[in-house]
């Protein structure tokens, strides 16, 4: 019988801003690719896609190589300075009237990005759980890509609601790390470690 597993793709677009990121910080670019089995880099074409496994690849090469913990929370803000000027999802999101409206678009396309990281919202009263289904090979998300991913979602969220955001908590996957001040400076928000998943409420 046939398979009909989908193969997840994330959009080479998406990760040319992470390769620029660590060219900008003198990261050994090629080391990197190479060891991620990219030797000839990302195909030129703007449509083309890397695999999840691809993709999950870099993303470990490149936490490796920069070496910092911080490293997520300080990729996640540069990510949300670049893009919602030069990014068609967000910028869409950015143009709708309300954030129900703006949420719903990122849920609905955000596979034009990447399908290997779906976000999921739930809704609970007067409680709204953002988080990320991942798709890579072991379905274990980086530490460092949720990290970046929850920095990046407060700084669009915050953007979206004009400066009334109201954060109840931030959950991290991974162990509390033995420096809090990046953290505290980013979320302004209680933060709890060693959870199920990366979720912002």
């Amino acid at each position: 019988m046939q398979s009909t597993q989908t193969e997840h793709t994330v959009s080479t677009a998406l990760t040319r801003v992470l390769l620029r990121y660590l060219a900008k910080g003198g990261h050994g670019l090629d080391g990197v690719c190479a060891r991620a089995g990219m030797e000839r880099g990302l195909p030129e074409a703007p449509e083309a896609r890397l695999t999840g496994a691809q993709f999950d690849a870099l993303w470990r090469e490149a936490a490796g190589a920069v070496d910092d913990p911080d490293f997520g929370l300080r990729f996640g803000r540069a990510l949300a300075g670049a893009w919602p000027g030069g990014n068609l999802l967000l910028g869409l999101m950015m143009n709708c009237p309300t954030v129900a409206e703006a949420m719903d678009r990122l849920l609905r396309y955000h596979d034009i990005m990447a399908d290997t990281i779906r976000p999921r919202m739930r809704v609970e009263k007067e409680r709204v759980v953002l988080r990320w289904d991942y798709f890579g090979p072991d379905l274990e998300m980086p530490q460092q890509l949720g990290d970046a991913l929850l920095c990046l979602y407060r700084y669009m969220l915050g953007r979206l609601t004009e400066g009334e955001l109201q954060i109840r908590e931030i959950r991290f996957a991974g162990p509390r790390p033995p420096a809090m001040e990046l953290h505290r400076r980013v979320f302004c928000a209680p933060l709890a470690f060693a959870q199920r998943r990366h979720e912002l409420e």
